[in-house]
């Protein structure tokens, strides 16, 4: 009944249900934000599909923009506050990624043709530049509670850049626009080399590498202004972020088949016609860990109760403080197990992060 006022569901943009917000907007209604988790979705499985959905994300929000619900538009009764906020959105998705591409760009410009951008020297540089970076760092670790980290966050936007980018452009342009549902249920098995992005990628960076050694090395004659310096250190930068992303575009095999989940209470265990109770670690739709000694070894045939499931299963990995075992195939027993799983208090959230670790995970990933 409420989206009869506004006239059904809109179709001039792939993102209708943010467009259906904003009409509801028009007419009267609020929007109450709850802090509380109320549905389950899927995430995307993999780098394509991430940037497929972050892309038709910017399609939709800029088709929003050149139409009648547009922040600067003149035939709607949109509040300010929406107005200046569908102005910052507008922002994020155009100068923020057109942004990151001209910074991979400019210093390699300078070194290479000469082509001076930024006109400062490293005590300009630093009086001007470093206490932003501290003051916008400080903001947003207090604003997320430590979730957006300062290099991790540069790369999740350059991953993206170059097809948020194309959209951005084609959104702004009245044409028809075909809605791609973010793909999912791909084999994640094996691993999968993204080539057409990662030939972009090294692309920026043999660039970046070839504007370094030629204004440094090769060509040590040619006169550098006091930028010079500037654009080194940007240069690395650029290496490193540049470097971090052609290793996401190899994107590893993925051993799990099930989203695993926070666990609570215990199980009663059967093991070679021994009950134990061990508490739950972490429960998925294919399988559980336990904490506590491992009660047999690596294959060994298990039978598990715990929440009025009932499932054979078997040992398949050993930890330091306890064992995962999987559960036998079977779709009867897999249906249950996903009533249970997401249907049940299990948590998903991630509480803190800690920059050690994801510094860890990094490292590993890249050396492994």
């Amino acid at each position: 009944m409420t989206t009869l006022q506004i006239g059904g569901f809109p179709t001039d943009s792939v993102t209708e249900d943010y467009l259906v917000t904003l009409r509801l907007l028009e007419i009267g209604y609020r929007t109450v934000y709850l802090n509380e988790p109320l549905s389950l979705g899927l995430a995307p499985e993999g780098l394509r599909e991430c940037i497929s959905q972050r892309s038709r994300w910017a399609l939709g929000f800029m088709q929003i923009c050149r139409g009648r619900s547009g922040p600067l538009s003149l035939d709607t009764h949109m509040p300010l506050m929406e107005r200046i906020m569908l102005m910052e959105a507008f922002l994020h998705w155009s100068a923020t990624h057109f942004f990151r591409l001209r910074a991979l760009v400019v210093p390699a410009a300078y070194l290479l043709l000469n082509i001076q951008a930024v006109y400062a020297g490293v005590p300009d540089a630093i009086s001007h530049l470093v206490p932003f970076f501290v003051v916008q760092i400080a903001v947003m670790t207090w604003m997320t509670r430590g979730r957006v980290l300062p290099i991790m966050a540069d790369l999740s936007q350059l991953l993206v850049a170059t097809d948020i980018a194309k959209s951005v452009i084609v959104g702004l342009f009245p044409q028809g626009h075909k809605f791609k549902v973010t793909a999912k249920g791909g084999d994640r098995s094996k691993h999968i080399v993204q080539w057409p992005l990662l030939r972009i990628f090294l692309v920026y960076l043999g660039l970046t590498i070839a504007g370094v050694l030629w204004a440094f090395t090769l060509d040590d004659n040619r006169s550098l202004a006091d930028a010079s310096a500037i654009a080194l250190y940007w240069s690395w930068y650029n290496i490193i972020i540049l470097t971090l992303a052609c290793f996401v575009c190899i994107e590893a095999s993925q051993r799990r088949r099930g989203e695993r989940f926070n666990g609570e209470g215990h199980v009663t265990l059967t093991a070679a016609g021994r009950q134990l109770q061990f508490p739950i670690e972490d429960i998925s739709v294919s399988g559980i860990r336990l904490g506590g000694q491992q009660p047999g070894p690596i294959g060994a045939p298990v039978h598990i109760q715990f929440d009025g499931i009932d499932a054979e299963a078997k040992i398949v990995r050993s930890f330091e403080d306890g064992f995962a075992v999987q559960f036998a195939p079977s779709k009867e027993m897999r249906a249950r197990l996903i009533r249970h799983v997401y249907c049940g208090k299990q948590d998903r959230s991630m509480r803190a992060i800690r920059p050690s670790s994801v510094a860890t995970a990094v490292v590993n990933r890249v050396f492994r």
